[in-house]
């Protein structure tokens, strides 16, 4: 991963820690068999859902930019299969989860960074 995208990883997760959640993992990825991709962050909710997030990180000089037009089906299926190995690997097919999206987008102009967060698919 480059260091613009670590960058909007960190200001994604700091962004959750301010809104309550538990960071329990940070670019998980398998580690046994081929790679079936990695998930960017695992967070716990006050519920204590596992919530599992897709963190976009785009740059603008002002102009109109959306980070989760990056998301696509092959994308998705990739991040399911991820998620399925997380679950039994760890013991957890049965706990409530959910995947969501975390848009940072950094105007280059300005200096400043937005996040935006959304509630994607529940399960």
């Amino acid at each position: 991963m480059n260091n613009f995208g670590q960058k909007g990883e960190i200001l994604a997760a700091n962004y959750l820690i301010s809104k309550g959640y538990q960071i329990i993992e940070k670019n998980y990825y398998n580690f046994k068999g081929y790679r079936l991709g990695e998930i960017d962050l695992i967070a716990k909710n006050s519920k204590g859902q596992l919530i599992f997030f897709e963190v976009k990180t785009r740059s603008t000089q002002g102009r109109e930019v959306i980070p989760e037009e990056n998301i696509n089906n092959q994308k998705l299926k990739r991040i399911f299969k991820i998620i399925q190995y997380f679950l039994k690997e760890r013991d957890l097919l049965e706990v409530e989860w959910r995947v969501d999206f975390i848009g940072v987008v950094f105007n280059t102009k300005t200096q400043k960074a937005s996040v935006r967060h959304i509630k994607y698919l529940r399960f």
